[in-house]
């Protein structure tokens, strides 16, 4: 016998936030690339640079719905337990 199940809501909240600020990284990469191939000086190094973060677009899509996804489910997983302790607690008082 287990002593039930225990989820620090919490923390699975902060989790979802979290990938939802991962994803917006992944969204701006390309912007980031940009800028940072502007700053370095070296056509060929810029070109590569570009070429590069440009190259990997459909597997950053495909990655950015993965990681939108799982930050979804956190989200929805905390406040699903959230909601059904809160119920509990009533059905208990």
């Amino acid at each position: 016998m287990t002593d039930g199940l225990k989820l620090d809501t919490a923390e699975v909240q902060r989790a979802g936030e979290d990938l939802h600020v991962v994803c917006q990284e992944f969204a701006d990469a390309v912007a980031h690339s940009d800028a940072a191939a502007d700053a370095v000086g070296d056509p060929v190094l810029a070109d590569t640079l570009r070429s590069f973060a440009r190259s990997w677009d459909d597997a950053r899509e495909t990655t950015l719905g993965s990681l939108g996804a799982l930050a979804d489910a956190c989200s929805a997983i905390s406040s699903t337990f959230a909601e059904i302790d809160a119920e509990l607690a009533t059905a208990l008082d």
